[in-house]
């Protein structure tokens, strides 16, 4: 089961990885790397399944909702790197919220 708490941290969670995954650059290059390698195009646009869903945040976050809720529930030590993303969420809406 699921509570409050699981609710809010997966859901940041969930925000953390898709805005990593869909619009940041990262470390290296890594996500952008990642979405060139999906086939997602300069232009931000999907040629394939995969690349349609890291050009849509809304289309990835059903996506990696589905396989944090999944992690969450069934491998017991997956909670503290979960809890790690919503908290990496938390701290860049705060300085989204702050500006840059």
């Amino acid at each position: 089961m699921i509570d409050l708490l699981a609710l809010i941290v997966l859901s940041l969670a969930t925000w953390r990885v898709c805005r990593m995954l869909c619009f940041e650059t990262g470390p290296r290059r890594v996500f952008a790397r990642i979405r060139a390698f999906a086939g997602v195009s300069d232009l931000g646009k999907g040629t394939n399944l995969v690349s349609d869903i890291l050009s849509c945040m809304a289309c990835a976050s059903v996506w990696i909702a589905i396989a944090l809720t999944v992690i969450w529930v069934y491998v017991d030590f997956a909670h503290i790197a979960i809890f790690v993303l919503a908290t990496s969420g938390v701290a860049v809406l705060a300085q989204m919220a702050v500006g840059k």
